[in-house]
């Protein structure tokens, strides 16, 4: 399965809102959605991202760290079955970006160290 992954800023959060109002099954509003997702992009320790196959999003997820560890917040993909495989990719995805951000860390503290 050829999937990509785009980082979800405040400037591209309307991409995501459609398959945020389907996971929700229309409980909260598009408005309310928008609301909380712009507030949870205003931390630091939170990222989104869309799922893609091809030109088309069919998913997003969302991770927080929290002292020095990683917790996916949701993980929402279109209900098809041509879509049951995207666990693994998502789940490497994830680990990707926790061993960049670790390498960086550790970056940051070998250069501090060394001032």
């Amino acid at each position: 399965m050829d999937l990509s992954f785009h980082k979800i800023h405040h400037e591209n959060l309307g991409e995501v809102l459609p398959l945020l109002q389907e996971a929700v099954q229309g409980c909260f509003s598009p408005k309310v959605l928008k609301f909380r997702l712009t507030q949870m992009l205003s931390y630091d320790d939170y990222r989104c991202w869309s799922v893609c196959q091809g030109d088309r999003k069919i998913g997003v997820f969302g991770l927080w760290e929290l002292n020095k560890s990683y917790e996916v917040d949701h993980l929402y993909v279109q209900k098809s079955d041509v879509y049951t495989d995207i666990k693994e990719p998502v789940l490497q995805h994830i680990e990707s970006f926790i061993v960049d951000v670790k390498n960086q860390n550790f970056r940051t503290e070998e250069c501090l160290h060394n001032a």
